[in-house]
């Protein structure tokens, strides 16, 4: 059946989403005196609640294809980056001529203070909290946001730093450039996304993104993908690494040693301290810093599901790392955790894997007590380890929480770090660690030999 169609009037501005970056986006078009129309394709939106606050009901439009929206009289369309940048509707306004914009290029061109920003497969969130400590500790204004959140913006409609900071997805940067960054960083590259994306090489390609125009780069000497994209860079940008290594090609920046940051365990996340130090090395605020380390970091709060130890029953430790999405931050987390001499791991995994190859988890072997799965590509998680390790099953958290309970052993630790994402059974990772938590903290009101 044909289907007609769908043309909007009243504005020549098109916002595509009506999520966070959506709603932020419709914020900054009304503080400049514009009138967008919004689309998304979900009926119930997250941002349908305060985008109806701030647009007449005929200036909204959820539940609707877009590939139907008649592009006749718009010039400017806003893209929110979950949008997969080969819908047919970008081609015809390319077309067109229609100038396709994304809140971040936008960002940009209001921006007159230097930019920080942070990308990588894992540990971005974190890199930008610490280095938003570590800067407001060196006495300096600072607003992050991105990805991580706030939206970038949202940033603007604040007094002007000394310095912005963001962190930005591969969804992100597929719609810039050349970001221009006093400092640009790359955590690591590690596959992710390829149910997105054609190849790891494309992956690769966005993220290298980043780097297009900056002044700094950090990067991490232990990745071989960051080795070889530092081999591209023009000769005038300066580098500086972080991690254990050596770069003869490019030379080395002397980092700093790698030292346990307070609240957060693992050696993962000492890198990820260095790697926070290395951008004010770069920006010359290093000296600024108080003189011992813990006076450096106090203060700083962690962010949640990242190794979060969130129990302590029987002599063993429960730790909470839900925004583990992808193989390779699992790898990290699980050879990270300090053991005690005879101590092992009980690893929860499963989710959704987004096309992930999990045969690298087997690498782990050594250092697990036994395997809990769940989600949907639980039964694809378990093959890698049936035979080799005790394997287990569960179909909600409490279940699979109860499993590892019967698993583990004094001085073993307990860590929930599924290697997938988890919007196959939960609104998200936050949603699926404080669930975790809370099982957690009800197995400590079993008697001794419950279970």
């Amino acid at each position: 059946m044909f289907m007609a169609n769908i043309r909007f009037k009243g504005s020549d501005i098109l916002v595509l989403g009506a999520g966070v970056t959506g709603v932020a986006t419709v914020r900054y078009l009304l503080s400049q005196g514009l009138q967008p129309v919004v689309a998304d394709n979900r009926s119930q939106p997250p941002g349908r609640t305060q985008l109806v606050e701030l647009l007449p009901a005929e200036q909204l439009h959820f539940g609707i294809s877009l590939e139907r929206i008649e592009l006749t009289g718009f010039k400017r369309i806003f893209v929110s980056p979950g949008l997969p940048g080969n819908l047919a509707l970008f081609d015809q306004a390319r077309a067109r001529g229609i100038e396709l914009v994304s809140d971040i290029a936008l960002f940009l061109r209001q921006i007159d203070r230097p930019l920080i920003a942070v990308t990588g497969t894992n540990g971005k969130s974190t890199v930008v909290t610490m280095i938003a400590h570590l800067l407001r500790r060196a006495g300096k204004q600072v607003l992050a946001g991105g990805n991580l959140g706030p939206a970038a913006l949202d940033l603007l409609q604040q007094p002007v730093p000394d310095y912005y900071l963001l962190e930005l997805s591969s969804f992100q940067l597929e719609w810039i450039d050349r970001l221009g960054a006093e400092v640009a960083v790359i955590t690591n590259i590690a596959p992710d996304h390829l149910d997105r994306y054609d190849s790891f090489a494309s992956y690769g390609e966005t993220k290298a993104k980043l780097l297009r125009g900056a002044r700094h780069v950090v990067l991490s000497l232990e990745d071989p993908q960051l080795r070889k994209m530092a081999m591209k860079l023009p000769a005038d940008v300066s580098v500086h690494w972080f991690g254990e290594g050596r770069d003869s090609d490019r030379g080395l920046t002397t980092a700093a040693p790698l030292l346990a940051v307070p609240g957060l365990a693992g050696r993962h996340n000492q890198l990820n301290g260095q790697a926070a130090l290395e951008v004010l090395r770069a920006l010359g605020e290093i000296s600024q810093l108080p003189d011992s380390w813990a006076e450096i970091w106090s203060g700083f709060r962690p962010l949640d599901h990242r190794m979060v130890l969130v129990g302590q029953w029987r002599g063993v430790d429960w730790f909470d790392d839900s925004k583990a999405t992808n193989v390779a931050a699992t790898l990290a987390a699980v050879e990270g955790v300090s053991l005690a001499d005879d101590g092992k791991i009980v690893l929860i995994l499963g989710g959704d894997g987004k096309q992930q190859d999990f045969s690298p988890l087997q690498r782990l072997l050594p250092r697990l007590r036994a395997v809990v799965v769940t989600g949907r590509d639980g039964e694809q998680l378990a093959q890698q380890f049936v035979g080799k390790v005790a394997v287990s099953q569960g179909v909600d958290m409490d279940e699979v929480v109860v499993q590892a309970l019967k698993l583990v052993q004094p001085g073993d630790c307990v860590l929930l770090s599924p290697a997938c994402a988890s919007t196959d059974q939960y609104s998200g990772y936050q949603q699926r660690g404080e669930l975790f938590g809370l099982a957690v903290r009800r197995i400590g009101e079993l008697p001794n030999d419950g279970c």
